[in-house]
């Protein structure tokens, strides 16, 4: 006996030799180190020798007994080229001795490698060792068809996936032989016709899959295993099956895939009648045409399932399946059949319990009338076929009565349910989302299915009673979908409990019901529950978590909670992931224990409340945590350090305008993992370099209190895409490191100290927002320009110190959508160039020092213009990747306004304000269909307003005041309706002005400085004949020889007192040079001088270049 012990023990001890302290076999473990150079390190991140534990490894798993790893998941470890062309590490060879070591391993994956094959002496006969090897995964790979001697050796596998290959059995002659093989997929290969004949070896396969493996003609399967049991041929040329008649190839096939098929289906469909004990057919994505009518399939009769989803259908095809009478299931979903198909049309299906029509396109609307003829249907579907009928009678559905599934969801179906629904006794799944019914769910059928189990009633124009009343005795009922409806308060007795106990309720509804609803008290299953937008009032409701200990979900936005919240300290939720309670009146302090109750929530929102106090350091030990949201609070003190310690899983933090302050992440930041940080509106005084270590795509501290230089140390995040630093006291020049951030999307530095220059070396190709307004920036743009990134959508320079002229590189930006320029010290003229952007949506120029003509051929857009003929996506507004996520700053209807987000996409805008352009106002800016605002006030315009403005029939402010315009104001502007501030307000315009429709609501202010307009709503009358300022009225206006500040003088003493100054002016120094000689010496003596030397200017310089001296004489002239 103790000789056994001693026997024992010794093989404890060896055992225990051959695994680590906590489990991990040492020999696999380094194995796994060895084999992890062949592959890339970011996919196994956590193959560290730090780490004992291997069977915690990612893509690991182990037996539980004898830890040995028993599955290896290598699939797309290799970083191979993604969609978006980004040239990654690519496995070519592999040694596939490395794998000997896992002798216990099951199931190895290489899927999506990009092999081309194996090392010599390292084939795949070496993996012939592994005795318990079952599942191979090859495919996704450049493997060709020299595996194929090798694979005969694996004589335990029993699945093997060799598909998306490059694999062709030109040359192979020996036959596959694994005994064991069930499973075989040699999809998407080049193999042929003969390929049928290499596979009489496998004796106990049941599964083959040839879709795609150019498959051609008349295809002889004598040579496929009589054990086969589904057979997918997909994707193939092939016109015929040629099956023996001796009765043993694919004698037992039950299930065949014939998905889009190429060829002529006829001979195909004809040869499955061949197949006696066939059962499912999947003819998916096919073309049946008229010419099908030829076809019989009498002889299918024990055929159950038809699968001709997303196909092109004939509707006389449908004739030709009245031999399918043992036909259980019919697949036509996402289907177009050429003409209206009727229930009549469809053969006498007797035993038919599922059939599937959703999406179809050429179904008729008296469809549902008669389809309770098939009164076998168990599940019936019938979704996204948009009618166009108001009202389709949906009565025909009630004498269905055995089925148990109706999903009637997204049809435009108005008005209420037949009451004669009520007789569908077995119906246990309802569901009715996406259309337009009405009435209260009290008075409707739905309150008699007391079978039902599963009701989805979302986006709807339901009345459903917080009570639920109508539900209390469903005592099956465990699923309740009710968004979008209208939900209002009643009340039960307090005697009646409700039967059901529900899993999952969702109640994003309209309404206010006043408390929170009284059923919930009686539940204690619920998991997933979201009651948001009713406007419930009371405290937290602690309690539905006592109650509920699975839940999983809770999600409780936008209502009326108020007071404290606080958890109840009997246990804690071990299975709960995510509670949103945002958007609230709930206050105080979060309870300091947080962590204890919810050790495994991931994700927590409780923004939009009035929480004070400090964050819970407790947080920080919830290790599951993935995102957390305690934005819009009154939050105080620092970020505890627990947080960043504890949370090794955190990718989201929001904690933006609270009140938090000092250092972000001092020390001991571990979590690596963090990807959106929004600090934003609070008083955090510095940025630790811990951040560093992390792997930020997001980075948003602006509004804060930082100072000092921008951290180069930035630089080292190199998965940075978006930096928001706005309206801090940052100083000093822009690190030019900064420029190292390839993929960098959004840098936003606006609203602080920044000196420098704009450096010239921001061109990444995804850069789309530079804001660096409202700094000290200096020098000029010329090579900024030329090598900023030409996909940037938003550039921002305004209210900086930058000189010179727009450069011409501007042209480079092709996808410039907002540009801001305004108050800086530009000058010179706006290059023509500019014009060549015809993404432009809103440009400000104004308050600089442009000069010349304004281009004739400026335009911009609106991003709205892009939307049009699109179907309405909230997604398109909400989306992270939208680079209209901030505030856009615009001056507009005189006043200045922060624009975001979707109102963007319809803001369209011109503000040339505060320059020095001259010339006339080009008619072509009545070409501007889409802008909103046009500013050219303060410049030096001339000539009239074009009429063509007339044709800008979106625009709201339209100001050129402060010019020098000169006509009448042109009489078709009374057409711009939307037009809501209009000024012309010290210019030279003259005339009546039009006093009717948008006109007649703008003030006095409008027009002043105009001395020689007249009519409402100046004081100053119009001659009803001529429509200029009346005679009593322009006397009135001098009195005395003074004028106030609207004073005018008359425009012939205008003329004659200019040329009075000029005749005095040529008398007097005429005068002069007669009396004094000295004088007129100097004078003719200067004067000989001048012409002279204009004389040789032009001969030396001028006369070479004849275009340059045009150019001079046309000056001159």
């Amino acid at each position: 006996m103790a000789l056994i012990k001693r026997v024992w023990n010794m093989i404890i001890i060896i055992s225990l030799g051959w695994r680590c302290s906590d489990g991990c076999l040492t020999h696999e473990k380094i194995a796994l180190l060895q084999l992890r150079p062949s592959f890339n390190d970011i996919n196994l991140w956590d193959w560290v020798k730090e780490s004992s534990d291997c069977c915690q490894w990612v893509r690991i798993e182990c037996d539980e007994s004898t830890k040995a790893i028993k599955s290896l998941d290598l699939s797309y470890v290799t970083g191979n080229i993604d969609y978006i062309g980004i040239q990654m590490s690519i496995l070519l060879y592999l040694n596939a001795t490395l794998f000997q070591p896992f002798e216990k391993l099951q199931s190895l994956s290489l899927e999506g490698n990009g092999m081309k094959g194996f090392v010599h002496d390292g084939g795949l006969e070496k993996l012939s060792k592994l005795k318990k090897l079952e599942f191979l995964h090859l495919g996704g790979n450049q493997l060709n068809s020299s595996i194929f001697p090798s694979l005969n050796s694996l004589l335990s596998l029993k699945t093997l996936y060799l598909r998306w290959n490059e694999i062709d059995i030109i040359g192979v002659e020996r036959q596959l032989t694994l005994p064991n093989l069930e499973f075989l997929d040699l999809s998407h290969n080049s193999l042929g016709n003969d390929i049928v004949t290499l596979l009489n070896g496998l004796a106990s396969l049941k599964y083959l899959n040839l879709g795609y493996t150019q498959l051609s003609g008349s295809v002889h399967f004598k040579d496929v295993p009589s054990s086969l049991e589904e057979l997918d041929i997909s994707g193939n040329l092939i016109k015929e099956m040629v099956i023996p008649k001796d009765g043993e190839s694919l004698c037992n096939l039950k299930v065949i895939w014939l998905e889009d098929v190429d060829a002529d289906k006829i001979g195909l469909l004809q040869s499955l009648v061949s197949l006696p004990f066939l059962k499912t057919v999947h003819l998916t994505q096919n073309y049946f045409s008229e010419h099908m009518t030829t076809l019989k399939l009498h002889n299918m009769t024990n055929v159950e399932e038809l699968m001709m989803d997303a196909s092109v259908l004939d509707i006389n095809f449908f004739r030709r399946l009245d031999g399918l009478h043992s036909l259980k299931v019919l697949y036509l979903n996402n289907s177009v059949i050429n003409e209206p198909l009727t229930a009549q049309d469809l053969p006498n299906f007797k035993k038919l319990e599922v059939l599937d029509m959703s999406n179809i396109v050429g179904l008729d609307a008296s469809f549902l009338h008669s389809v309770g003829e098939m009164n076998a249907l168990k599940v019936f579907k019938l979704t996204r076929c948009g009618h166009n009928e108001s009202r389709i009678a949906l009565q025909g559905l009630c004498k269905l009565s055995h089925v148990q599934t109706l999903d009637l969801s997204n049809n435009n179906l108005v008005g209420n349910l037949p009451a004669c629904m009520a007789n569908l006794t077995s119906l246990q799944r309802l569901a009715l989302s996406g259309n337009q019914f009405t009435g209260n769910i009290t008075e409707s059928p739905i309150a008699s299915l007391t079978s039902i189990q599963e009701l989805y009633l979302s986006g709807n124009d339901f009345q459903i009673p917080s009570s639920f009343g109508p539900l209390y005795n469903h005592s099956k009922l465990n699923t309740f979908i009710g968004d979008g409806n209208e939900i209002y308060g009643d009340v039960v007795p307090r005697s009646w409990v409700p039967k059901f106990q529900l899993n999952t309720l969702y109640l994003s509804c309209h309404g206010n019901v006043g408390a929170i609803p009284d059923f919930l008290f009686h539940q204690h299953d619920l998991q997933f529950v979201e009651i948001s937008h009713i406007h419930f009032k009371g405290e937290f409701p602690y309690w539905l978590l006592d109650n509920n200990t699975g839940m999983t979900t809770l999600t409780l936005v936008n209502n009326s909670l108020s007071g404290h919240v606080y958890f109840s300290p009997s246990h804690s939720l071990m299975s709960f992931e995510e509670l949103d309670i945002s958007n609230n009146l709930l206050n105080g302090e979060i309870p300091m224990n947080f962590g204890s109750f919810f050790p495994n929530l991931k994700k927590l929102d409780m923004s939009s409340n009035q929480f004070e106090g400090n964050i819970p350091p407790s947080l920080g030990d919830i290790s599951s945590l993935y995102s957390l949201d305690l934005s819009n609070n009154q939050l105080i003190g620092m970020i505890p350090k627990q947080l960043g310690k504890g949370c090794k899983n955190l990718v989201e933090l929001i904690l933006t305008n609270n009140k938090l302050h000092g250092q972000i992440f001092p020390v001991d930041f571990n979590s690596t993992m963090l990807w959106n940080l929004q600090l934003g509106g609070n008083s955090f005084t510095s940025l630790s370099d811990s951040l560093s270590r992390s792997g930020l795509g997001t980075l948003d501290i602006s509004n804060n209190r930082l100072s000092g230089p921008i951290p180069k140390w930035m630089a080292k995040i190199s998965s940075l895409k978006e930096i928001r630093m706005s309206n801090n006291n940052l100083e000093g020049s822009i690190p030019a490191e900064l420029c190292q951030l390839d993929k960098l999307g959004t840098l936003d530095l606006s609203g602080n100290n920044i000196s420098g220059t704009v450096p010239p070396c921001f061109h990444n190709d995804w850069l789309d927002e530079l804001r660096l307004s409202n700094n000290k920036l200096q020098g000029t743009l010329r090579d900024a320009f030329y090598n900023i990134s030409s996909t940037i959508v938003i550039l921002d320079l305004s209210n900086n110190h930058l000189t010179g002229c727009i450069p011409h590189s501007i042209s480079r930006l092709k996808l410039l959508a907002y540009l801001f320029l305004n108050d800086n010290n530009l000058e010179g003229k706006v290059p023509t160039q500019i014009c060549k952007l015809d993404q432009l949506c809103l440009i400000n120029l104004s308050h600089n020092n442009l000069s010349g003509r304004i281009p004739s051929c400026l335009r911009t857009t609106s991003s709205s213009e892009e939307l049009q003929g699109m179907p309405y996506d909230e997604n398109i507004f909400n989306s992270s990747n939208n680079v209209l996520g901030e505030d856009i700053h615009f001056t507009t209807k005189r006043m200045s306004y922060d624009f975001h987000g979707r109102v963007l996409y319809f803001m369209s805008g011109i503000d040339l304000s505060g320059n020095k352009f001259v010339g006339e106002i080009p008619l072509e800016f009545g070409n501007l269909s889409s802008v909103l605002v046009l500013n050219l006030s303060r410049n030096c315009l001339t000539g009239k307003i074009p009429p063509t403005l007339a044709d800008l029939k979106q625009i709201e402010s339209l100001d050129l005041s402060d010019n020098f315009l000169s006509g009448e104001i042109p009489p078709r502007l009374v057409e711009l309706y939307s037009l809501s501030v209009f000024t012309v307000a010290n210019n030279n315009l003259s005339g009546a002005i039009p006093w009717t429709a948008q006109f007649a609501t703008f003030e006095e202010s409008s027009y002043k400085g105009n001395p020689l307009l007249c009519g409402k709503p100046l004081l100053r009358s119009c001659d009803n004949t001529s429509g200029t300022p009346s005679t009593t009225m322009t006397k009135a206006l001098v009195h005395d020889g003074e004028q106030d500040d609207d004073s005018f003088m008359d425009r012939d003493s205008f003329i004659a007192s200019c040329i009075a100054s000029f005749v005095v002016v040529i008398s007097s120094l005429t005068i002069v040079l007669l009396i004094n000689p000295y004088w007129r010496r100097w004078w003719f003596y200067h004067t000989e001088e001048w012409m002279t030397s204009c004389y040789y200017f032009v001969v030396d310089n001028l006369l070479w270049f004849p275009w340059k001296y045009f150019n001079v004489v046309m000056i001159f002239h």
